[in-house]
């Protein structure tokens, strides 16, 4: 005889009945220059992504990071 959990368990995988999945939405995001030089690599501090820029071009970012990068003085919004 089964335990609760495994009921539990097969539900979830099999999907709740009337449920909706849920739909994945990309986070909101923010397009950011950078005013400096060649190349730069930095580590979003809210969402932990990994961004790479190039001096000059528009780079879409996490709308969460763009705050902390704007502030650096290294970045522009766009």
């Amino acid at each position: 005889m089964g335990c609760c959990g495994q009921g539990r368990a097969a539900l979830r995988a099999a999907g709740a009945p009337g449920r909706e999945a849920s739909i994945s939405r990309p986070p909101p995001a923010s397009t950011l220059r950078y005013l400096g030089g060649r190349h730069m690599r930095i580590r979003g501090a809210v969402s932990g992504r990994l961004y790479e820029f190039t001096g000059g071009k528009r780079t879409a970012v996490d709308a969460s990071d763009a705050s902390a990068m704007v502030r650096t003085g290294l970045f522009a919004r766009d």
